[in-house]
């Protein structure tokens, strides 16, 4: 869990201090977390949406447990600036996805 901690902690800071100046100005940022892993979905969130707090940023965050569900709601037309997706979930996995 340490790694996956350390892991979680550089995505972030690519996320925010990498992206989030130079494609949201003004618009809310939409990030997408796919992983069939509730314990590690869930910590994401709750590490994003502390960073989102703490320092204002204007970003919404949604969570899908596999690449089926992910992909429907772009097929409603729903779009994301960034995804993290896992490549080995069920359903329908991160490569099939790509």
């Amino acid at each position: 869990m340490r790694k996956h901690l350390l892991f979680f902690n550089l995505l972030l800071h690519f996320i925010y201090e990498e992206l989030f100046n130079k494609t949201c100005v003004g618009d809310k940022m939409k990030i997408a977390i796919c992983d069939d892993d509730s314990i590690i979905r869930q910590k994401l969130f709750t590490i994003m949406k502390s960073e989102n707090e703490k320092n204002g940023y204007n970003v919404k965050i949604y969570q899908f447990q596999n690449g089926f569900d992910f992909c429907s709601r772009i097929e409603e037309g729903e779009y994301y600036d960034i995804v993290i997706m896992d490549i080995n979930i069920p359903i329908m996995n991160g490569l099939k996805v790509i």
